[in-house]
């Protein structure tokens, strides 16, 4: 099944160049499949410097996480075409119980799930604990890890955008749900990242900034999905149950 890999990306060039791109080519992803997305003509100029082998390199215009995955499912709505996504400082992915990982077999089985179950959004365990992890794919209402999913293209589907920034991937999970009533979830992948690595969100935002911000967007969406989310100081849990019998 035919795929974009889309990485937003965000004064990291080098981050970029020795994590997640030095990760693909080991995984064997065809160069030719990847797509750069930008902020501005600064950082345009920047990654086409420092980068000067990157064929595709787009320029959002945006600020923030929330704004470029918007930009990003338009992008590919128009296309017609499916997209995975993935973060500019992923190290490895972590496949339960098994040595030897490939990476476009990941993405078949994910589309595949999601053409099967009618269902636009797919994503991964945002535990790299094993102990929380399991050898199954499911549907119901889970949250994804951000730095990793796909967006299943299905023409008559609404496009589905958030107006969050630091869980944008909540509220596409939450609005996903209710429209397919369904998110899928491969809960035996997981990755190594840095989240609070050089370069990214955290040029623009300090980390307690962030913070403060994380749980003011927990407070919002409990608002917006009262029977969907529960939020306990920092924390939240989904009710999965919800919708189903």
């Amino acid at each position: 099944m035919d795929y974009r890999l889309a990485i937003p990306t965000y004064n990291r060039p080098s981050t970029l160049e020795n994590k997640t791109l030095k990760m693909l080519k080991n995984y064997n992803v065809e160069k030719s499949r990847i797509d750069l997305f930008v902020e501005d003509e600064h950082q345009y100029d920047l990654y086409k410097h420092l980068l000067p082998f990157v064929d595709n390199l787009i320029i959002t215009n945006t600020k923030g996480v929330g704004q470029k995955h918007n930009y990003l499912r338009q992008y590919y709505k128009k296309k017609e075409i499916n997209y995975v996504s993935i973060d500019d400082d992923v190290t490895k992915i972590n496949s339960l119980g098994k040595d030897l990982f490939n990476f476009n077999q990941m993405c078949r089985v994910a589309f595949e799930s999601c053409a099967l179950n009618k269902m636009s959004l797919w994503g991964i365990s945002k535990y790299n604990n094993k102990f929380f992890k399991s050898n199954t794919i499911t549907k119901h209402l889970k949250c994804i890890n951000g730095v990793l999913h796909g967006v299943y293209y299905i023409p008559d589907k609404p496009l589905i955008k958030t107006d969050f920034n630091f869980h944008s991937d909540l509220d596409f999970c939450l609005q996903s749900f209710i429209q397919d009533k369904g998110v899928i979830v491969l809960n035996y992948i997981s990755v190594d990242t840095e989240y609070y690595g050089d370069g990214g969100i955290q040029d623009q935002q300090d980390v307690e900034e962030r913070k403060m911000g994380e749980q003011l967007e927990l407070e919002l969406l409990k608002e917006m999905y009262p029977k969907l989310i529960d939020v306990n100081c920092d924390k939240f849990k989904l009710n999965w149950r919800y919708g189903f019998d």
